[in-house]
């Protein structure tokens, strides 16, 4: 069976703590800097989703 929903979120959660402990985050201050990290995370993500395609 497959992963389930809320034990990946769990798992999100735990590494976004450690990176925010870490000091691994970016603080975005204005509109453009919104924009172009939404767009960052986007093309990863649809690299992520076309190797799972392959």
């Amino acid at each position: 069976m497959g992963v389930q929903v809320p034990d990946e979120i769990a798992r999100m959660v735990e590494r976004a703590d450690a990176d925010l402990k870490a000091g691994r985050y970016v603080t975005v201050s204005t509109p453009e800097e919104s924009l172009a990290l939404h767009e960052a995370a986007m093309s990863r993500l649809r690299a992520r989703l076309a190797r799972g395609a392959s």
